[in-house]
């Protein structure tokens, strides 16, 4: 028992410095947006840097979107490419999320076809100010 008790301190310690240096705890993370009649699902597989999940928008009178993410953690930033369907139709549109403190916030900005998948404008700014706030979820 004695030789676990230091083995504990050092990965409890890692994490704790992982994520103050910007580094997301490997893992599975839930995420959530409620407000009324609208829902968001947000779900993350993270190893290492590397991110993969689903995400589901369920917007009153919308059509639901419900697809995969694919994507990378750059410091407390998520990048990733979000395939879904919708309407019969399958789409890739590329997201971004800012985690700040236990939350992530969704970041919006000027997009461009490229290809057949919308992504961000080059050299045009994110905007997080005003962006779907997520807070974390039991994953069950």
């Amino acid at each position: 028992m004695k030789l676990y008790l230091p083995l504990l301190a050092a990965v409890a310690l890692f994490a704790a410095c992982s994520q103050k240096n910007g580094i997301p705890a490997s893992g599975y993370q839930c995420y959530a947006y409620i407000n009324g009649k609208d829902s968001i699902l947000l779900q993350l597989q993270t190893e290492g840097k590397t991110v993969t999940g689903q995400l589901t928008y369920q917007l009153y009178e919308k059509d639901q979107n419900n697809g995969t993410l694919n994507g990378t953690w750059q410091g407390d930033t998520l990048k990733a490419e979000y395939q879904f369907m919708s309407e019969g139709t399958e789409s890739v549109r590329e997201v971004i999320f800012l985690k700040k403190g236990e939350e992530l916030t969704e970041g919006f900005g000027n997009v461009e076809d490229r290809n057949g998948k919308m992504v961000f404008s080059p050299g045009t700014p994110i905007s997080f100010d005003h962006g779907t706030v997520y807070k974390p979820v039991d994953c069950q």
